[in-house]
């Protein structure tokens, strides 16, 4: 069980934006114990919840070893894109006007999210996981450019 609750917090580290584990102690403990087989189970788990085991469940299964599948985030964007590099280049120029770092404007797993989506919209931007209302608010107009535009594919 220690190894389990090993494996689970090294899968974990860094999925914040202060770079710690999103999940408390006992959280993680309690999962070791009884895994969850699914995502739907795993929201019902108290301290994962429902945003968490959306954003996160592929990784928490993959590293509870009940997941069949590669992690999302594996799966999505392995290597670098032309889109991931635009929206890196454009988040980097961003951050730097505000005198930010990076990650604080969007996370690399929303990144990718955002690369892999490729939004066409609003709406479809809105969708992301990840993308919450205040990165719409601010970042919209960009984001939805950088993923229509066809020299960045």
């Amino acid at each position: 069980m220690a190894a389990r609750v090993n494996r689970l917090r090294r899968a974990l580290a860094g999925k914040t934006a202060w770079g710690g584990c999103p999940l408390e102690p006992d959280v993680l403990l309690r999962l070791a114990q009884v895994p969850p087989a699914t995502a739907a189970t795993l929201a019902d788990v108290t301290g994962v919840g429902p945003a968490v085991a959306e954003r996160l469940g592929g990784t928490i299964l993959h590293a509870l070893g009940t997941a069949s599948d590669p992690e999302p985030e594996q799966v999505a964007i392995s290597a670098p894109t032309a889109k991931w590099a635009a929206l890196s280049a454009w988040r980097a120029d961003v951050a730097r006007r505000m005198g930010v770092p990076p990650y604080v404007l969007l996370p690399d797993e929303v990144l990718r999210a955002v690369a892999a989506a490729r939004p066409r919209d609003r709406a479809a931007l809105a969708r992301v996981p990840g993308i919450g209302p205040r990165a719409l608010a601010k970042f919209a107009a960009d984001l939805v450019a950088l993923s229509n535009d066809a020299t960045a594919t």
